[in-house]
């Protein structure tokens, strides 16, 4: 089980103008020497940063070890230049009674500016039994206290105006969607009005196409009487003809009775003429 972090910091705290963050991770070891009786190693790795220190788990029985999730944060308020890495093999009666395989030291005072990467590469350790090399990760981060705490002022004044914002946002939205509701409700009303003038729109239709049958119906109706009315006008035509035909007929007929009724009346005045010259002469 891996040792928890240190704090031997035991000097009165300094004003805080600056806080120093190193971040580390262990990632592996590779090529370390047998310091086992049966040729092995027991090694865990140990970091110490100032006055703060952090041990990982042992892996047993391993030259080229891989450690996983082994990571630390030391925080400090002065800067740390250094940061030492202890490589042990562990003797299983104590930690205390480990024997050191190597040690090597790693230059971290430019971790913490802005823009810098820090460290992430091989180490080669260093000692009397020293022998291969340790892989780890650094970063170092910078904060100061007072400009954080002015950007969290003015963060806390960008939350409460966007909460009042957001409250107002939602006021809005509230209003828009009573709004919305009001349409809804009277698009629902149009719907309905609509539906009931397509109803009535239906009905009108059929109703015209109704009185449009019966239009052409009359229609062929009077087509049939103006033909009919054609052949009376015709036959009427025919007829006054004929009749005025028989009123010549008749009048000439008038005429000629009216001449031979005047040539009877001679023909009478004439017989009455000769009957009494012949009574005379009797």
């Amino acid at each position: 089980m891996a040792e928890q972090v240190k704090d031997t910091q035991s000097d009165p705290l300094p004003p805080l103008e600056n806080i120093y963050f190193l971040t580390i991770a262990i990632k592996s070891a590779k090529d370390l020497p047998k310091m086992d009786t049966f040729g092995q190693s027991d090694p865990f790795i140990k970091v110490i940063a100032n006055k703060q220190s952090y041990t990982t788990k042992v892996i047993e029985k391993n030259l080229n070890p891989v450690w996983e999730d082994e990571n630390t944060s030391f925080v400090f308020f002065d800067r740390v230049g250094t940061v030492r890495f202890e490589v042990y093999d562990w003797d299983k009666g104590s930690f205390n009674k480990s024997d050191e395989i190597g040690s090597v030291e790693l230059q971290c005072g430019e971790f913490y500016e802005n823009g810098n990467d820090g460290f992430d590469g091989d180490l080669v350790l260093q000692g009397k039994e020293a022998a291969g090399s340790i892989q780890v990760k650094v970063e170092g981060r910078l904060i100061k206290p007072l400009e954080l705490e002015q950007r969290c002022d003015a963060l806390n004044q960008q939350c409460q105006q966007q909460s009042e914002d957001i409250a107002s946002k939602n006021e809005a939205i509230q209003a828009l969607a009573t709004k919305n509701t009001e349409l809804m409700s009277s698009k629902q009303q149009s719907l309905d009005e609509q539906q009931r003038l397509n109803g009535e729109l239906a009905q009108l239709r059929d109703r015209i196409a109704e009185q449009r049958g019966k239009n052409e119906d009359k229609r062929t109706e009077m087509q049939t009487l103006r033909e009919k009315t054609t052949d009376l006008k015709k036959k009427n035509s025919q007829k006054e003809q004929e009749i005025g035909d028989k009123e010549q007929q008749v009048k000439d007929e008038q005429s000629k009775l009216a001449t031979e009724e005047a040539e009877n009346e001679r023909l009478q005045t004439e017989l009455a003429q000769h009957r009494e010259q012949l009574n005379q002469d009797n």
